[in-house]
């Protein structure tokens, strides 16, 4: 209740690059992942005062550099939790870790088989590479589809940043 509160005003502050930048959108997705956390997990609960402390003062952390540099830890320090604690994750890390994988492999392959066709190294592993972004990227963007099934993908969204914080400041309104 009072993040969406604190957000609403902090928001008016920030210039919407910035926003987008330092991932201020995520603040409010990650509250309420912690909100429901919060009761079975201690570290959601040392959370949760690290998102109060961010959404009340976010705009002023983004004023110095030493101040932005503590908005993306913390916030990566809450990712980090839910990623290896929770089995949720943020949008896009599936696509992204697959296609690193499969790049690697795929280029390993098409190495290993060029040596051993007798072609050319470099177009072994181009080929590779190609083969290996697109298998990766099948593979992640299908793990991902199950995730986004399971509800287990933070999916923020810049746009309805500004539409959540004003819904909730109005449900809450109309319950006082």
């Amino acid at each position: 209740v009072k993040i969406y509160k604190d957000l609403q005003q902090q928001t008016k502050k920030i210039h919407k690059k910035d926003l987008r930048l330092y991932r201020v959108d995520l603040i409010v997705e990650l509250a309420r992942r912690t909100q429901v956390f919060s009761h079975s997990c201690q570290v959601c609960q040392d959370n949760k005062k690290l998102i109060e402390d961010l959404s009340a003062n976010v705009s002023q952390y983004l004023e110095t550099v030493s101040g932005r540099r503590k908005v993306n830890k913390t916030i990566d320090k809450i990712l980090k939790h839910f990623r290896k604690e929770h089995s949720i994750f943020l949008k896009g890390y599936f696509v992204a870790y697959w296609s690193l994988i499969g790049i690697v492999l795929g280029i390993v392959i098409g190495v290993v088989l060029a040596l051993i066709l007798k072609f050319n190294l470099l177009s072994g592993s181009l080929f590779g590479f190609v083969v290996g972004l697109f298998t990766g990227r099948l593979i992640g963007n299908l793990k991902e589809t199950q995730a986004n099934k399971d509800e287990r993908v933070i999916r923020p969204n810049i746009k309805t940043l500004f539409d959540q914080i004003i819904e909730k400041t109005k449900d809450l309104d109309d319950k006082n």
